[in-house]
This record gives structure tokens, C-alpha cells and sequence, in this order.
């Protein structure tokens, strides 16, 4: 007797086209959370499209762990093993979700984040209890991910005394990952204070550390904190620079426009003095236009537009290259649009008494006084909670940082 073939239900490549898009679309989730070319729309799109290539791969219930196992087993990104684990644990399987948590207990630097990525976008009851347990069990990096996967959840206790050994562990990684967890529990509202040891984490030189801190510090209102700020960026110190200018009040532009050279990069400067807002680096983008510079000019323009909302941009050309460069990069050299400078200087003389109202612009919004939800909304994601972060350390509760990613 001949035996009949089972007819699959389902499209395999169709379901292959769903984990692949997922793991693009997580990629670009993580890059538009902070990024000063993504609004809040951009965001909320992008989660849509995630979920919608979740629920396609959840239709197929049956098909998911043949498909999706040896893929986390292979995974060499966190975005290849966010696609991998999280439909898993979607399917709230104790099986499945225990193989997974395996695979998490074995990852590496450069997968773990994925795992945690998975737990924090997956429903949390039936793997929390092991998170919490591999907190306890040893200071490693998958305790430290495993606390920053428990604070995305809301369901860390703020005062583990696990999470007080990792914010010192000798790991700058696992540190640095561990203070993102204490801050995302000592924003929640009704957060008792906790004495966290900023001392000594500032003392030590790993930049990931110092950042993770005075990131902390700042959505917490540390009350030293400025001070320690001045001091840093007086010192050289690029880290502290960038969170002097997201919290000044606007007494110390003079300062951080002294110390910009300590950022390497044309491109970090410019964003840099956008993050500033203060009316005066107008004028020193309006002289950056005029350096002579083709690149610099570009991303001042640019940068000027994000503060004012006046569109500066003149031709769209070809970046000049090098007289050493190959034909391949003469070829592919990048377009950039040219800045105006009779547009700038046009915006400035028209808009002179109007910038003096206040000491921080975003996109032609004045950002001082109460912002309401429509001006956050005009904001691009990295001014967003630059400002969230600013109205958190001038006393205002209502907001809480960012989801770690």
C-alpha cells in the first residue's frame, strides 16, 4: 500500500521570510530607540512591523521548534537570537522555554543581549523564577543581563544585594550592564532611595562605566551630580561632556563649546551642540557652514536645522575624496547636500529676539517651561530623552528611562 505524504499547512520559505525580517527590524528597533534621525511614529511603526512578523511565525505553532531551535543554537548576533528565542517564548512552553534559557546560560558576549532582548518582549512567567535565580547564583555576565531582563519586566527587586556586588564587579561589561538595571528600578514610581556606589564607579576609567553612572545619576537627581560634570569635562573627560550638555540649565556653553575637540568625530561635535540647543551654537554652526570644509559644512547645516527647524540645504553634490583615493571610493564617494549660508544668516537676523526667550531649542521648539506630549512628539528620539532625562533631574516623576536595548 502507498503511503500518503502529510501536506504542510504552511509555506516554509514564507516562515524563513518572517525570521529574517524579524531580525532586521529588531536591529533597526534598537538603532531608531536613541536616534536623532527617528521620530516617535518611526518607533511605533517599527513595532508594529515586529509584531506582525511575530504573529506570522505564531500561526505555525507546530513548525517553531524544528525552524527556530537550530537557528538559536547557530546565532552569532543578538539580533539573530532575539528572532530565534523570543517567538519561542511566546509559545509559553516550559520545554522550549527551559531549552532556551540553556541556551542563554552558554552565551557569550555578543549573543547574550539577544537573550535578554527575547525575555523582555516575551511573557515573563514562566522563565522570571529562573531569572531570578541565575541572579543569585554567581556574578557573571548572564546574572548581569539577567537583572537588566528582570528590570525591563519590572519585576528586579531594588534592593538585591546580587545587583549591589554587580554594579562593582571587576568586569567593566558586566558592570556597566549591571547599572543599567539599578536604573531602570530606581526610576519606578513610589522608588524608595537607594544607596548605590557611585563614589567608587566613577573612579574607575572604563568609559561604558562612567556613562552607565552619570546616566544614573542624572535620572535619579543625584544632587552632586552637576558639579561632578563641570569637573569631569574640565578634566577632558568626552563622557561627561555629552551629559553636561543634555542637563545645563545653559551657564555652561562656553565650557563645552571649549571642550568639543574631544570629540573625535565632525559628525559627534555637530550632534553634540544639537543636544546643546542653546541659540549661541547657532552661530558657531553658521561659522562651520563658511569653514571651507565640504563635510563639516554638511553636518553643521544639518545640525542647524535640527535646533532651528529652517531648512538650510542648497545642492545636493558629491563629497570631494582624497587625490590618493582608489577609483572604487572616487566612484561610491557619499552625496551630502551643501548648507545655504544666505539661508542661515537669513534665519538669524529674522529670529535674533526670538531665540533670546530661551536657553534650548529643538526643531524651532523652545524647550523651557512646561512640554506638553505634542512637543515631545516633534522631537526626534535622541532629543526626546535627552529632554526626558533633563525634566527627570529637574524634579519632575512622571517619566521613567528608556527600556534597555
Amino acid at each position: 500500500m502507498q503511503t500518503k505524504t502529510a501536506r504542510l499547512r504552511y509555506i516554509p520559505e514564507l516562515l524563513t521570510l518572517h525570521l529574517e525580517e524579524l531580525e532586521f527590524l529588531w536591529g533597526q528597533r534598537r538603532i531608531a530607540m536613541h536616534s536623532p534621525r527617528h521620530f516617535l511614529r518611526d518607533f511605533l511603526h517599527l513595532n508594529e512591523r515586529l509584531e506582525a512578523h511575530i504573529q506570522g511565525l505564531l500561526n505555525t505553532p507546530e513548525a517553531l521548534p524544528d525552524l527556530l531551535l537550530p537557528q538559536l543554537l547557530a546565532a552569532e548576533s543578538r539580533d539573530s537570537v532575539f528572532a530565534a528565542a523570543c517567538p519561542i517564548l511566546r509559545l509559553a512552553n516550559p520545554e522550549l522555554t527551559a531549552q532556551v534559557f540553556d541556551c542563554f546560560k552558554k552565551a557569550d558576549a555578543s549573543t547574550a543581549p539577544g537573550f535578554r532582548d527575547a525575555f523582555s518582549f516575551a511573557p515573563s512567567g514562566q522563565f522570571v523564577n529562573a531569572l531570578k535565580q541565575l541572579l543569585h547564583d554567581e556574578q557573571s555576565l548572564h546574572a548581569a543581563y539577567a537583572a537588566t531582563a528582570l528590570a525591563n519586566l519590572r519585576v528586579l527587586d531594588r534592593g538585591n544585594t546580587a545587583l549591589n556586588a554587580l554594579l562593582l564587579h571587576e568586569d567593566a561589561l558586566i558592570a556597566s550592564v549591571a547599572w543599567q538595571a539599578s536604573l531602570a528600578v530606581d526610576c519606578l514610581p513610589s522608588s524608595a532611595p537607594q544607596l548605590r556606589p557611585y563614589q567608587q564607579a566613577l573612579l574607575r576609567p572604563e568609559h561604558n562605566i562612567r556613562d552607565a553612572v552619570l546616566k544614573s545619576a542624572i535620572w535619579t537627581q543625584q544632587p552632586w551630580v552637576l558639579a561632578v560634570l563641570r569637573q569631569f569635562v574640565s578634566a577632558g573627560d568626552a563622557v561627561a561632556l555629552q551629559w553636561l550638555a543634555i542637563v545645563t540649565t545653559g551657564e555652561d556653553g562656553r565650557l563645552i563649546v571649549e571642550q568639543l575637540k574631544l570629540l573625535e568625530s565632525l559628525q559627534s561635535r555637530c550632534d553634540l551642540l544639537v543636544r546643546l540647543g542653546h541659540p549661541g551654537v547657532l552661530v558657531v554652526l553658521r561659522d562651520w557652514v563658511s569653514s571651507g570644509d565640504a563635510l563639516l559644512a554638511s553636518l553643521a547645516g544639518e545640525a542647524f536645522t535640527r535646533i532651528s527647524a529652517c531648512d538650510v540645504r542648497g545642492e545636493r553634490v558629491q563629497l570631494t575624496v582624497a587625490d590618493a583615493a582608489d577609483d572604487f571610493e572616487r566612484e561610491f564617494a557619499p552625496l551630502i547636500w551643501t548648507a545655504d549660508i544666505n539661508k542661515l544668516d537669513a534665519y538669524l537676523r529674522q529670529n535674533s529676539n526670538l531665540l533670546k526667550q530661551a536657553n534650548r531649542w529643538s526643531r524651532g521648539l523652545a524647550l523651557e517651561g512646561t512640554i506638553t506630549s505634542e512637543t515631545l512628539a516633534a522631537m526626534d528620539l535622541q532629543i526626546r530623552w535627552d529632554q526626558l532625562a533633563r525634566m527627570r533631574f529637574l524634579g519632575d516623576q512622571s517619566y521613567q528611562a528608556a527600556p534597555i536595548v
